[in-house]
């Protein structure tokens, strides 16, 4: 007979032992990062930033340009990462994405230079493929 009662405590049971991984609960807290500042590129960054000054016809482009250099970074980052350590990939990728998030803190968006728009959704997409590529390195 079929308990759904039970099959759901089995999972909490192999969730809970799941996270009594030390990799797996670095790996959970850098999965919740990544959404958290994802969620902040797609909502306000777009919104806020790109939208109220370039207009909505610039949005895809401005997200072009990150995906773009996500890609470019995430496939060379896979490669830097068989010869160098991940500790230096890891404190490279905080300061940069410190520094960007300090440019976005203290920047006032003007459309009479629209390229900047373009340069920081880029290099917001290369910090997301340094925490992504060390999430995955984490999990496997």
């Amino acid at each position: 007979m079929y308990q759904e009662g039970n099959e759901t405590m089995a999972a909490m049971r192999a969730i809970g032992q799941g996270f009594k991984d030390p990799v797996l609960r670095i790996s959970a807290l850098l999965a919740f990062f990544i959404g958290v500042e994802q969620a902040f590129m797609y909502t306000d960054f777009s919104k806020f930033y790109v939208v109220c000054t370039l207009g909505l016809h610039r949005l895809n482009l401005v997200f072009l340009s990150m995906g773009l250099l996500q890609s470019i970074a995430a496939c060379t980052l896979s490669m830097l990462l068989r010869t160098i350590r991940r500790y230096y990939v890891i404190f490279v990728g905080f300061a940069f994405h410190a520094c960007l998030l300090m440019v976005q803190l203290l920047w006032k968006p003007l459309g009479d230079d629209p390229a900047l728009f373009y340069v920081i959704s880029a290099a917001w997409g290369v910090c997301n493929a340094v925490w992504e590529m060390m999430n995955f390195t984490l999990l496997t």
